[in-house]
């Protein structure tokens, strides 16, 4: 082999060894290189760690910060939630204390009121009892007054009406002039109640006479009876007794029959004797 080609050969062994060399290099060059990008990648996350750490602190302080802010909040809003409860209170108790004092006003007025009227009461019992006492000691004095000044025996019968029963028989003008002495009137019937209580009190004397009534026709027109007051007694009426009568040529005069089955008034000539019943115009009499 020449000189020139083994200087050829050694020249083309030493440029692949060269190559080689150069891959190797780039080879490792690029395993730094990503060993670097992978350090930058963990450096980063390291530092994003501490970013996160940095931010929760500061999160941390901020809570921190806003939880003392709202404990003094809480604590401002817990002494104005007082102070509103005592201004509320005050304003309670004092239209509390203004009702209460109109109801004390209230309960005086009521107490005058009910005492007024408790006076009232005791006022009113007391005329009561006094106009009581004086009627019945003026009905006493009445009473005494007509014994005394008619001498006669006065009975109430269940009608509330006064009447004196005479067992002395006289004529009706005598009767009726007998009973106006005595302050009273011939007894005058208005109803058939007064009819039978007046017959059956008659009848319970055991009188033998009939009864002399107010009701007549003297000075007047045959046939037209009037009471002692001038109220007129029909002929239709039902306290009549159902007889036959023709017309009368004298006055008659009506009396109330004690005998008989019934008790009807009826006609009579008033020139017969027969009792007298009078009746006052004072109840109590």
């Amino acid at each position: 082999m020449s000189e020139v080609e083994g200087l050829n050969k050694t020249f083309g062994e030493t440029t692949e060894e060269c190559k080689m060399l150069r891959n190797e290099c780039q080879e490792s060059i690029n395993n730094h290189h990503q060993v670097l990008q992978a350090m930058q990648s963990r450096l980063e996350k390291l530092e994003g760690v501490t970013n996160e750490d940095d931010k929760i602190a500061t999160l941390e302080t901020k809570v921190n910060s806003f939880s003392q802010v709202l404990g003094l909040e809480s604590k401002q809003c817990r002494v104005d939630f007082q102070e509103s409860m005592k201004r509320v209170e005050k304003k309670i108790n004092t239209r509390l204390d203004v009702v209460q004092t109109k109801l004390e006003h209230l309960e005086a007025e009521n107490d005058i009121v009910e005492q007024y009227h408790l006076n009232q009461v005791e006022i009113h019992s007391k005329m009561i009892e006094a106009y009581n006492k004086g009627r019945k000691a003026k009905r006493g004095a009445q009473k005494s007054e007509c014994a005394r000044n008619n001498g006669l025996m006065l009975t109430v019968l269940e009608n509330g009406k006064t009447y004196h029963f005479s067992n002395i028989a006289r004529d009706w003008s005598d009767a009726k002039e007998f009973c106006e002495s005595h302050e009273m009137h011939l007894a005058s019937i208005r109803t058939e109640q007064d009819l039978q209580v007046l017959g059956a009190t008659a009848r319970g004397m055991d009188l033998d006479r009939n009864l002399w009534l107010s009701a007549s026709d003297v000075g007047r027109a045959l046939g037209d009876f009037q009471w002692h007051d001038g109220q007129v007694l029909p002929r239709e009426s039902e306290l009549w007794e159902k007889v036959a009568q023709g017309p009368n040529s004298f006055s008659s005069c009506v009396a109330l029959p004690v005998k008989g089955i019934s008790f009807k008034l009826s006609g009579h000539n008033c020139k017969d004797k027969k009792y007298v019943l009078c009746e006052s115009p004072v109840t109590y009499c």
